[in-house]
């Protein structure tokens, strides 16, 4: 196992737990090939088994799907040191829900499943981690989802605002994420998302100071969701 691929690991929070030499001998016993694909280029097709757990040593990965109309929505865009599908790996049907596209030249370390279940008996920390990612990543995909009902970048900001406030309906709330992965999250791009929430601080409707924000006229946000 290559020590810069080992460093490149331990830069993944899934496995900040472990000690690098334990890690390597570990992956050592186990067959965990690094794929090298080219910039556009076609890694898994939608309906495709996962039997390992890819992560992203270098480059940038598209995941997409085909709407009914013949365009392509794009989910997600997975960077380096990002993991691809962990909730797949385990699911009893482990078929690929997206495509996967490189828009890089992309290096991805393929660990199979028995090997993540050595890891998982080996350190307590890995599991824990494991299923922080899991669920991070259902949270973000499932407000993915819900956002794409939205038309404008006003409403889509409305509407992530409006749901973390949740039923108590709080006026200050703290943002779980910075802008790129908010830009991310509506399918926006980030200089179109500040521009929007520059325009709603300058509408007096929010104010903003870091990832906490005070929301000043909730029926102003509620009614750019009736417009809609």
């Amino acid at each position: 196992m290559n020590e810069i691929i080992i460093q490149h690991l331990m830069e993944v929070e899934l496995f900040q737990g472990f000690d690098p030499v334990a890690l390597k001998l570990i992956l050592e016993q186990y067959r965990t090939p690094l794929l090298v694909y080219p910039a556009d280029h076609l890694v898994m097709l939608r309906g495709d088994s996962i039997e390992s757990l890819h992560i992203l040593i270098k480059g940038q990965l598209r995941a997409q799907i085909q709407g009914l109309n013949g365009k392509n929505l794009r989910i997600e865009v997975l960077k380096t040191h990002q993991i691809v599908a962990s909730g797949i790996l385990f699911s009893r049907d482990n078929r690929l829900p997206v495509s996967l596209y490189t828009e890089t030249e992309v290096e991805m370390l393929s660990i199979p499943k028995t090997a993540v279940l050595a890891l998982c008996r080996e350190n307590q920390d890995f599991i824990l981690s494991y299923f922080t990612e899991m669920g991070d990543k259902i949270t973000f995909l499932a407000e993915k989802i819900r956002l794409f009902q939205f038309t404008t970048i006003k409403q889509k900001i409305a509407g992530y605002l409006l749901g973390q406030t949740g039923d108590r309906k709080l006026s200050t709330i703290r943002l779980v994420y910075g802008r790129e992965v908010l830009a991310e999250l509506m399918s926006v791009t980030r200089p179109a998302l500040s521009r929007e929430i520059s325009a709603l601080v300058h509408d007096g409707i929010i104010e903003v100071q870091g990832r906490v924000v005070n929301i000043t006229d909730r029926q102003a946000l509620e009614d750019l969701l009736a417009d809609g």
